[in-house]
């Protein structure tokens, strides 16, 4: 633009600025619809009040794909403003430009992870700063923003002064929050700021990009994977007073809050809430009878512990039968592919709930190495009794059978074992206390079983088991009833016969 439109357009900007500070907006909102202005000039590199609507769309289609829908409403409530109050012009943003409504919910921290958070935190100031924002359920503005002034030890409450929207308000302070702000203010013992900057600036509050930085690294150190920032300490404050029992007007009371809408929607973020729509989703899709959940299916796990070396290796050997059961039409689906599923989609899926489980239903601390891939191993064994073969190999009594202990000699215990990679007999010896640790560690605690049948092969489903073997045709066996031969006499060579026990006599005392 050449000086003239410069000149007018300087003296525009600057009319809109007066008329921002006539209206009474506040210090952020005169800010925003300023730099608004700026980006609308510098991307049309003329004064704007030369502009068309068209101009406009092209605009905000340029600003929609390079800023978020927060940043198009900041720009579109700006030139409203500049049209209304400095061009006394009449501007129909509606036909221009419209974002979408949306209603996020923020991710909340439970109570454990905000002290994780707080006492994990290196610095003396963020970490107190923290737990004010918490405690208090401040804004990080407000939190910043606090004087030496504003804390009442006597009534214990701490001012809030000049809070969003102008609006003041007092909120109670915790004994612990006092003590913890006493503290970080002997080492600073700054006249006016609990908070104040650096050494760069010492007469200004603490930098927000500061704190801001601070808790991302700190999350990220906790190991808490949630979309967390300073203003969801306050969040979380709110949630967990709402699960305490109090009640929404005083939430709203200590929030700030205008409207009781916004203080209203913390009640979907509640554990109890949750938890009762949980069991209610439940119910509902336990209800329904899906096609994939009908089929029954059965097989036989072996829990094994150990290699060959008698290493500890806990995995499990399992024969599936190739089909499934449908108990609705009452008819065995055979299988169509030369697999059942997929088995290493489905190890990646058991490994992951079963780690969930020891990790939130035991409660356990998992090593940070675990690896990624678990082995799995899938091949046919055949039907009936090979199929019983295969498994037979790893259902003994013991660890080791005792023909394969070699023998000792001082101290040392050697045992015969095969080698997996080569299929033949290797020998190792150990010393004897610590081939006893070996065995013992194979030892399954109280309650365990080696060997467990599920599906329509457990114990209580004999009669789905009798329905299958009918459907495929299948005559079970019959217990073998003969009696073992007896004995011969070595004498006689005849058939023995038990006549009795007789207990040896205790020998005499004396």
């Amino acid at each position: 633009m050449n000086t003239t439109e410069q000149q007018r357009t300087d003296h525009l900007y600057q009319r809109h600025l007066r008329a921002l500070t006539l209206q009474g907006m506040r210090p952020k909102t005169v800010d925003g619809y300023a730099r608004a202005l700026r980006r609308l000039i510098a991307y049309f590199d003329r004064c704007p009040d030369q502009l068309s609507a068209d101009d406009l769309r092209r605009y905000f289609a340029d600003l929609i794909q390079s800023h978020s829908w927060s940043t198009v409403k900041v720009n579109r409530n700006a030139f409203q403003f500049f049209y209304r109050h400095v061009l006394d012009r009449s501007w129909e943003w509606l036909n221009i430009v419209k974002p979408p409504r949306t209603q996020r919910l923020p991710d909340i921290l439970t109570p454990c992870e905000v002290a994780i958070l707080v006492s994990l935190t290196r610095q003396l100031r963020f970490q107190v700063c923290f737990l004010t924002l918490y405690s208090l359920g401040l804004r990080l503005g407000e939190g910043l923003g606090l004087q030496v002034g504003d804390i009442d030890s006597q009534l214990m409450r701490v001012h809030i002064r000049n809070a969003k929207g102008g609006k003041d308000r007092y909120v109670p302070l915790p004994q612990r929050t006092l003590l913890a702000l006493r503290y970080y203010w002997k080492t600073h013992r700054h006249p006016r700021w609990l908070f104040p900057a650096q050494r760069s600036a010492p007469q200004a509050p603490m930098d927000r990009g500061g704190v801001q930085k601070a808790m991302r690294q700190v999350i990220q150190e906790c190991g808490i994977h949630k979309a967390v920032s300073p203003h969801s300490l306050r969040h979380s404050y709110a949630t967990h007073l709402l699960e305490r029992g109090l009640d929404l007007r005083s939430i709203q009371e200590l929030l700030g809050h205008q409207s009781p809408a916004t203080t209203a929607r913390y009640t979907r973020l509640t554990r109890v809430t949750r938890q009762a729509t949980e069991v209610a989703v439940n119910r509902l899709t336990d209800c329904l009878a899906l096609q994939w959940e009908v089929d029954d299916i059965g097989f036989t796990a072996v829990l094994h512990t150990h290699s060959g070396k008698l290493d500890y290796h806990p995995h499990l050997h399992l024969v599936v039968p190739g089909g499934s059961y449908d108990p609705r039409r009452r008819q065995w689906r055979k299988l169509r592919q030369r697999y059942l599923f997929n088995v290493r989609a489905l190890a990646r899926v058991w490994r992951a709930r079963l780690l969930a489980a020891l990790r939130d239903e035991a409660g356990l601390v998992l090593p940070s190495a675990l690896p990624e891939l678990w082995v799995v191993d899938c091949r046919r064994v055949g039907r009936g009794l090979p199929a019983l073969q295969y498994l037979s190999r790893y259902l003994y009594r013991g660890v080791l059978p005792e023909r394969n202990i070699l023998g000792e000699n001082a101290g040392l215990v050697t045992f015969r074992y095969r080698d997996s990679q080569s299929g033949q007999p290797s020998t190792r010896t150990l010393p004897a206390v610590q081939f006893l640790w070996l065995v013992l560690q194979h030892v399954l605690p109280k309650g365990f079983h080696r060997l467990r049948d599920y599906g329509f092969l457990r114990g209580n489903a004999q009669v789905r088991l009798q329905r299958i073997q009918l459907l495929l045709q299948v005559t079970p066996t019959p217990p073998d009833d003969t009696p073992a031969p007896r004995p011969l006499c070595p004498c006689c060579h005849l058939p023995m016969l038990w006549a009795g026990v007789r207990a040896a006599r205790p020998p005499t005392l004396g």
